[in-house]
C-alpha cells in the first residue's frame, strides 16, 4: 500500500472541508427580486391590488423555484413587489414567461411603464416574518474605497445593536448584487411601531456609523404596508372619480352609486343635478 505523507493527508482533508463549507454557503443563497413602480392614472388601486393577488395565486406561485412574494404601497402610491426565489436562474425564466403570458395583460396594463423599476439581490437569510405588515426597503450603493468586510460587520451590528430590541421588529435582511448595490429589508409588525423608532435610529451612533459608510446620492428607502392589510380599505376619492370616468367606456352602472345623490351638482348646463340626471346621461352616452 502507498503510503501517504501527514501533511498531504491534511491539505486534502483542508481542503475537503473548505469545499463543503463554499457548497453549503452557495446552497444557503436565495435571489431576492424587488420591482416598484406606479399606477396609470387612469387605474384603480383595489382593483388592482385583487388582480395583484390573482396573480400571485394562479401565476407566480406555480413557476419552478418560487419562495414567496409580498406586495405593497407606500403613503404616495409606490407599489413595491417582493419575490423570494431559489436561484437567479428561476427568477430570470419567470420573468420572460410572465412578459409573455396573456392571463396577466390586464395586470401590466394598469401599470405606468416608465416608473417600472427592477433588481435582484442575493440573499442567505431565510424569510420568518409573515405577520408584518410594514415593511422598510432601503437599496444603496457603499462609498468608493469601503471595505465590503468592514462594512457587512457594520451592517451587521445595526440588527444587534439596535434594531433587533425595538419593539414590533419581526426580521432584517440584507443583500448585494453584483452591480455593487445594496438592500436592507426590515420587517415590523405595524407602521406605528415603525414610525415610533426613527428618530432613535438616526441618533444613534451605530446609525450614523452605517450611513456615513452609504454613497448618498444612490440611497433609495421605501416605506410601505402591504397590500393584505389593506384588503378592508375602500375607494378612495380619486379611484371613484376614475371609476366614474371610466364607465363612459364600459358601461357599467356601478360607479354611479358614488355620487351623492342630494349634494351632487352638474356644472354641464346640458344635464340635470342629481343621480337622475347623471343616469340620463350616461343612457345616452355612445
Amino acid at each position: 500500500m502507498e503510503y501517504v505523507k501527514p501533511k498531504f493527508l491534511i491539505l486534502a482533508i483542508a481542503t475537503l472541508i473548505l469545499t463543503s463549507c463554499t457548497s453549503e454557503a452557495k446552497n444557503n443563497e436565495r435571489v431576492l427580486e424587488v420591482t416598484t413602480f406606479n399606477l396609470k392614472t387612469t387605474a384603480i388601486a383595489l382593483e388592482f391590488n385583487a388582480l395583484d393577488a390573482e396573480i400571485e395565486n394562479t401565476f407566480t406561485s406555480k413557476q419552478p423555484g418560487y419562495i414567496r412574494r409580498q406586495s405593497g404601497v407606500d403613503a404616495q402610491g409606490k407599489y413595491v413587489v417582493l419575490v423570494y426565489w431559489k436561484t437567479i436562474a428561476d427568477a430570470k425564466a419567470s420573468m420572460d414567461k410572465f412578459m409573455k403570458d396573456a392571463s396577466v395583460t390586464n395586470y401590466v396594463s394598469m401599470i405606468e411603464s416608465e416608473s417600472m423599476k427592477m433588481s435582484r439581490y442575493t440573499i442567505k437569510d431565510t424569510f420568518t416574518a409573515p405577520t408584518s405588515n410594514f415593511t422598510e426597503l432601503m437599496t444603496f450603493k457603499t462609498k468608493e474605497g469601503i471595505n465590503l468586510a468592514d462594512f457587512n460587520k457594520t451592517n451587521k451590528k445595526v440588527e444587534t445593536n439596535f434594531t433587533v430590541k425595538q419593539k414590533g421588529f419581526l426580521q432584517r435582511i440584507i443583500g448585494s448584487n453584483e452591480k455593487g448595490e445594496q438592500v436592507v429589508l426590515v420587517y415590523w409588525d405595524t407602521k406605528e411601531n415603525s414610525n415610533a423608532v426613527i428618530n432613535d435610529f438616526m441618533s444613534a451612533p451605530i446609525a450614523k456609523e452605517f450611513m456615513g459608510m452609504m454613497d448618498q446620492p444612490t440611497i433609495n428607502m421605501v416605506r410601505y404596508e402591504s397590500i393584505t392589510s389593506l384588503k378592508n380599505v375602500t375607494l378612495s376619492n380619486k379611484d371613484k372619480v376614475v371609476a366614474l370616468l371610466n364607465s363612459f367606456n364600459t358601461g357599467d352602472y356601478t360607479p354611479v352609486s358614488y355620487i351623492n345623490p342630494k349634494k351632487y351638482i352638474q356644472h354641464n348646463l346640458g344635464v340635470a343635478d342629481g343621480l337622475e340626471g347623471f343616469g340620463a346621461l350616461m343612457q345616452h352616452a355612445p
